[in-house]
């Protein structure tokens, strides 16, 4: 079994009820977790895609899996305004861990 197979078998079993499981993944390879999810009896949750720039492709996208059904939250996160300047909210989600911001 792959390592994204164990993981998130053991996921399934350790996940409380109400308890989501996040990742950031590549796009390719978020593709795949989702799919290994939703065999093992996991439900999308969440959605964060990730982009450099505003009018650029993602390049991540944060993933929440949860035991139970739910509506599918969509977001987007957009990390700068223009080169070399970080986007208001990039700053303010990373503020307490660099100090840069």
């Amino acid at each position: 079994r792959s390592f994204f197979e164990r993981l998130i078998t053991g996921v399934f079993f350790h996940l409380e009820a109400h308890g989501l499981f996040s990742l950031i993944l590549p796009l390719e390879t978020s593709e795949l977790v989702r799919s290994i999810s939703f065999k093992c009896g996991l439900y999308l949750q969440k959605q964060i895609l990730i982009y450099s720039f505003k009018n650029s492709l993602p390049h991540r996208e944060v993933i929440s899996f949860g035991l139970n059904a739910a509506k599918l939250e969509k977001k987007e996160f957009i990390i700068y305004d223009k080169p070399k300047q970080y986007s208001e909210e990039y700053q303010a989600l990373l503020k307490d861990f660099l100090t840069i911001f």
